[in-house]
């Protein structure tokens, strides 16, 4: 998800729920004292809200940062076999090269 589309839907949120607030506000009659209690218990619910939705997200970026870490630590222990594999490889083919290099001088030097 791309940062702007996120926060658009934060606000968006946000804006939502404090416009339907608003708009019951006015619907609804009631003395100060209820409107005050109900524009607080709408505010701490609100709140409530977009911090549930803030750790909702935050979990899942720390597990797709959890998977991510395993990945490259899976590609790190991948490309470490295959550069020892390598080696090896070049290693046999030197020591099979030294092998027929020693067999060639000792074919010429008995003929």
């Amino acid at each position: 998800m791309n940062n702007d589309r996120g926060f658009g839907f934060i606000e968006g949120f946000l804006l939502g729920g404090i416009a339907g607030a608003v708009v019951a506000l006015l619907m609804a009659p009631m003395s100060g004292q209820d409107t005050r209690d109900q524009i607080r218990s709408e505010g701490i619910a609100l709140k409530q809200r977009g911090q549930d939705f803030s750790g909702d997200r935050m979990h899942e970026a720390q597990k797709f940062v959890k998977q991510g870490k395993q990945g490259v630590a899976d590609a790190q222990a991948r490309l470490g076999n295959a550069v020892q594999d390598g080696k090896d490889n070049l290693q046999e083919a030197v020591d099979s090269g030294k092998q027929a290099l020693a067999q060639s001088k000792n074919d010429v030097v008995n003929h």
